[in-house]
């Protein structure tokens, strides 16, 4: 007899793991990228687990996550992934107040202007982040 609730089909504490121990590397952001968009249907606990490091990351590592964001964000529409878009359009209206470090300052406002000229999100949405971290 089951709960009705569907098991996790992926290990919370190994992605949470990997996220904390990524570098800034472009080898190591694209092999965390190619898992999360090979995971696709369990976008939303990547999401939500990327999230929860990002809450608590240092500087370093707030910036590769960012980095890492930006891969999956820009590679998803390629790979049949989009549903990634969504479930980091509402994680990251949530995540720009955690931005307070200069060094992923610095890094978010360069990722929002790729977004906006590669139009990875709308110019709405983007000046929407914009504003809500840097009150621009």
């Amino acid at each position: 007899m089951t709960s009705g609730v569907s098991p996790k089909k992926i290990d919370e504490s190994w992605v949470e793991s990997k996220l904390r121990s990524a570098n800034d590397s472009t080898e190591c952001v694209q092999t965390l990228s190619l898992w999360a968009l090979n995971h696709k249907s369990e976008h939303e606990q990547i999401v939500n687990i990327w999230l929860k490091v990002f809450k608590s990351a240092d500087e370093s590592q707030m910036v590769v996550l960012i980095y890492l964001c930006n891969d999956i964000l820009q590679t998803c529409k390629r790979r049949n992934a989009v549903m990634f878009k969504e479930s980091f359009k509402k994680a990251l209206v949530e995540a720009v107040h955690f931005i307070k470090a200069e060094k992923a300052i610095n890094s978010f406002k360069k990722i929002l202007k790729v977004w906006s000229e590669r139009n990875v999100f709308d110019e709405k949405y983007v000046e929407e982040l914009n504003s809500l971290a840097f009150g621009q």
